[in-house]
């Protein structure tokens, strides 16, 4: 990624008024972790590119996910609801929503993150999609708001070792008496 991103560094200094070197060098920046960096040039992305379009849509979400990497919830948060207001593709807005639910969850706003999760489900369903969206934000908020969710089996969990069942019965591994 380093020799990649000197080219995309002479290629801004060369057309420093082109977006599309921008959205490239922050996608190298955060392949290599250095998600301010990402987050600056998707702000030069915003500022550079034309009317409302898929530059800016994209340039919105990724900005909002460096955001997020960078513990800047509401910078992020102001970012995904930017992109769901203006969001012409329904499977991009069911991520950003499920996005949205997670960091809800995240910081213990359960109500939220029940709100974004069905508006997740909702854009979700308008796109048609032939798969469901999966994403690890999608399957934490399956996991934390849906009773019997993708990640938690809807079963009972013994409160001495953990073990999963999915009926109330004695622990086979440490014979507790009911979970």
């Amino acid at each position: 990624p380093g020799d990649a991103l000197v080219l995309i560094d002479r290629c801004v200094a060369a057309r420093p008024e082109s977006w599309r070197h921008f959205l490239f060098r922050s996608g190298l920046h955060a392949s290599m972790g250095k998600f301010a960096r990402a987050a600056e040039d998707l702000t030069q992305v915003l500022w550079l590119c034309p009317g409302a379009g898929v530059g800016k849509e994209t340039a919105l979400l990724l900005r909002a996910k460096s955001y997020n990497q960078l513990n800047m919830k509401t910078e992020a948060k102001d970012d995904l609801r930017s992109f769901t207001g203006g969001s012409t593709d329904p499977a991009h807005r069911a991520d950003a929503y499920y996005q949205w639910a997670y960091m809800c969850c995240e910081e213990c706003d359960l109500a939220s993150g029940k709100a974004m999760y069905a508006a997740g489900k909702k854009a979700e369903k308008e796109a048609r999609l032939e798969e469901p969206v999966k994403t690890a934000a999608k399957l934490m908020c399956e996991a934390l708001l849906v009773p019997g969710g993708a990640t938690c089996g809807g079963g009972r969990q013994c409160n001495n070792c953990g073990i999963v069942k999915d009926e109330l019965q004695r622990c086979g591994r440490c014979k507790a008496v009911a979970y």
